[in-house]
């Protein structure tokens, strides 16, 4: 989906919101961020005429929903999308079907801490950014470059630098776009409940209409 340009202030909003409800959903579910969702904050972030969805778009908040209605508490949602969460991301017997790390897509082997790993610490330096000492996963980790994306947008958007909003569109559909298609093909036929594959497809969503922005947004 392209955006009109230029964007609203509202549309500005929709995507810094968006960025950072992905980015805590693939840090990992807690107790806070679970009791939000059961509420509806997750769906609300997304459903926002500011941004008008499509059909498809559409119809993975109406899964998303459905499945949230199948829970009669959060700390249920919550058990679920932890037990969920660790299966596919971090340890599963058979091999986890679908690593968290851009580095795990860029050869057969799925090897941890590869170029794009060095790439996003690289990056990182270049704009000043330091990890926090409370993150122990490797530069390359999907949160972790959603938070750059976010940082570019935001500095952008308020500096008014092309600079910014070029690097922004070029890291969402050079670097992000086709590891995270391939993340999401593969968490469609491993996922157990709806939950993540929607929210990757939404991700998706995002990460399309950021490579269309206009720079003057």
């Amino acid at each position: 989906m392209t955006p009109l340009a230029p964007l609203t202030e509202n549309q500005k909003v929709y995507l810094r919101n968006g960025l950072r409800e992905l980015c805590a959903v693939f840090w990992g579910p807690n107790d806070k961020w679970c009791e939000e969702a059961f509420q509806g904050a997750f769906l609300k972030v997304f459903d926002d005429p500011a941004w008008p969805l499509d059909r498809q778009a559409s119809e993975v908040l109406e899964q998303i929903s459905a499945f949230a209605a199948t829970f009669e508490k959060p700390a249920a949602l919550c058990r679920t999308l932890e037990e969920e969460y660790v299966r596919l991301f971090i340890n599963h017997h058979s091999g986890v079907p679908a690593p968290l790390f851009h580095s795990c897509y860029t050869s057969g082997d799925r090897r941890l801490m590869g170029e794009p790993a060095r790439m996003m610490k690289a990056l990182l330096a270049e704009q000043g950014l330091d990890l926090a000492a409370s993150v122990h996963e490797p530069a390359d980790h999907l949160s972790i470059e959603l938070e750059y994306l976010y940082y570019l947008l935001d500095k952008g958007w308020q500096t008014n630098e092309r600079r910014m909003i070029e690097e922004a569109r070029r890291f969402a559909s050079a670097a992000m776009l086709p590891w995270v298609q391939v993340f999401f093909h593969r968490l469609e036929g491993e996922a157990g409940t709806p939950f993540y594959p929607c929210a990757t497809a939404l991700l998706i969503m995002l990460l399309r209409g950021i490579a269309d922005l206009p720079w003057k947004a």
